[in-house]
């Protein structure tokens, strides 16, 4: 997807009593294996997730809706939301910084069709200060964050969401089935301009929803992707939750 700042800005021993024990013990370790067996199996998925995740600085558990929803009760993010209700002037979205202005134009979707895009102003970071601009497309969405100091831009996958210590932005690519769009997290550390800390891309479920349990802890309510669509092709009601734990950086 490519932005269009118009003319304006561009922008993972033997005997009876020996052989009845002999018995007895071959028979509990038999027991003893089978069990053990049993809990490797249905626990090795998730070993094979961790062992592969830890190399790369995260790990990746299971977690469960009462988790998820003491989480999201606690977190605040440090996103917020713009109150102000800022209207576009003849399709033209006014920006102003310490220094100077940035207009951003829309290509009216309904007009341009693929080619179009409309850019509407949906919130700020207070440190770095930074406004987020959502960026609409025919398919899908993008998010800007401009630094309001010196209009550098970072792009995103959605809104952002901020560690309690401010220190990361999360972001979820949750437009599961569009060609050409990734489908994952990304973690970016919280700068002037954002620094890329980790990205996980992969093909097992779509995030929906985001909660920070702590400064290094995140669970996500997600959908595998073998449910994600319903009978009728819409984005299913079926969620299931995991719990991705970072290194302190």
């Amino acid at each position: 997807m490519k932005l269009k700042f118009a003319t304006f800005f561009k922008i993972r021993k033997t005997g009876l009593a020996a052989c009845y024990f002999l018995i007895i013990f071959v028979c509990l370790s038999c027991n003893f294996n089978e069990e053990k067996a049993e809990l490797t199996k249905s626990q090795k998925q998730q070993i094979i997730v961790n062992q592969k995740t830890q190399k790369k600085g995260y790990i990746i558990k299971n977690s469960t809706e009462n988790e998820f929803l003491s989480a999201s009760k606690m977190y605040r993010n440090l996103f917020i939301k713009d109150t102000l209700k800022t209207n576009k002037i003849d399709g033209i979205l006014t920006l102003p910084l310490k220094n100077k202005v940035i207009k951003l134009k829309d290509f009216p979707i309904a007009q341009y069709e693929s080619e179009g895009l409309e850019y509407k102003l949906v919130g700020e970071i207070l440190s770095p200060n930074k406004y987020v601009v959502e960026v609409s497309y025919w398919e899908g969405k993008d998010y800007l964050l401009i630094n309001k100091a010196n209009g550098n831009v970072d792009t995103i996958w959605s809104i952002p969401y901020i560690s309690p210590d401010n220190k990361r932005i999360l972001t979820i690519s949750p437009q599961w089935g569009m060609e050409g769009v990734p489908n994952g997290v990304k973690i970016f550390l919280n700068k002037e301009s954002l620094i890329e800390e980790y990205k996980i891309i992969q093909d097992m479920w779509v995030p929906r929803e985001v909660a920070w349990k702590n400064n290094f802890t995140v669970i996500i309510k997600m959908t595998p992707v073998t449910k994600y669509f319903d009978s009728v092709g819409s984005p299913s009601n079926y969620f299931e939750y995991i719990e991705i734990v970072f290194k302190p950086s």
